[in-house]
């Protein structure tokens, strides 16, 4: 499991504030890593704004994946995907826009303060390369 080596920083979607939190991460990934994208505090949802993914070495997936009600750990036993992308050489960035006409569509469930959510990244080869990603969101 890792960590984002970004952080929070206020931002959002262009235009709009309702999406006040951004985390970024870079690194490396094989065959599968599981980044712990943090907890969701009790009595809170995590509503996704927009993301980017990158991998210009390799094809990937990105999931972003909520844990189900009581869980925590970053296993897929103990998560449920909420979204997935796929992005390598050949797409560049991939950007995915989840706040659409004015509805939010991505949701994590109520937190029960034990709840976290993560990014997993799979990929067909375990040859390392290299990934970036950018995820817009709130949590209300």
């Amino acid at each position: 499991m890792g960590k984002p080596s970004g952080g929070t920083s206020g931002g959002g979607t262009s235009g709009g504030s309702i999406f006040t939190t951004n985390i970024t991460g870079s690194g490396s990934v094989g065959s599968s890593l599981y980044i712990d994208l943090g907890l969701i505090p009790t009595g809170k949802r995590a509503w996704l704004g927009n993301t980017q993914f990158a991998s210009p070495d390799k094809s990937c997936t990105f999931s972003i994946r909520k844990n189900n009600s009581t869980k925590s750990a970053g296993t897929d036993a103990d998560t449920t995907q909420m979204t997935s992308s796929a992005a390598g050489p050949t797409t560049g960035t991939v950007t995915t826009d989840y706040y659409k006409n004015g509805t939010l569509h991505t949701v994590s469930n109520i937190s029960t303060g034990v709840e976290h959510w993560w990014l997993k990244i799979v990929a067909k080869s375990a040859t390392v390369g290299s990934y970036y990603n950018s995820i817009n969101y709130t949590l209300e």
